[in-house]
């Protein structure tokens, strides 16, 4: 086998190899998201059970926005309320209260 030849082959294997790595981090990244917006979605449930309402903040959950990297909260109206987090691989990921189902959609 010539040298030209083992050079693409191990060119190949590499850019494979780099591919799959990217490829994995980005579906943990998206998984630790899910968690993490899973979690605010049970605090923002525990808060309207026990004040009757929606919370204005994430501040009034007793989160902090600089704790770690929460998704964006808002509060639509007196009853429901969205998550919106955009994911490194251009994704917006939102999930709806109303809906209670997670919505992604790739950026342009």
């Amino acid at each position: 086998m010539s040298i030209i030849r083992k050079s693409i082959l191990v060119l190949i294997f590499l850019l494979t190899l780099i591919s799959t790595i990217i490829y994995f981090g980005m579906k943990l990244e998206r998984q630790k998201q899910l968690e993490i917006g899973s979690y605010m979605i049970e605090k923002v449930e525990t808060y309207k059970k026990v004040h009757n309402k929606l919370p204005v903040t994430v501040e009034d959950m007793g989160l902090k926005k600089s704790t770690f990297d929460l998704p964006t909260y808002e509060k639509l109206n007196d009853s429901s309320y969205k998550l919106l987090f955009i994911l490194p691989s251009h994704e917006r990921v939102e999930y709806s209260s109303e809906s209670k189902t997670w919505n992604k959609r790739r950026i342009h």
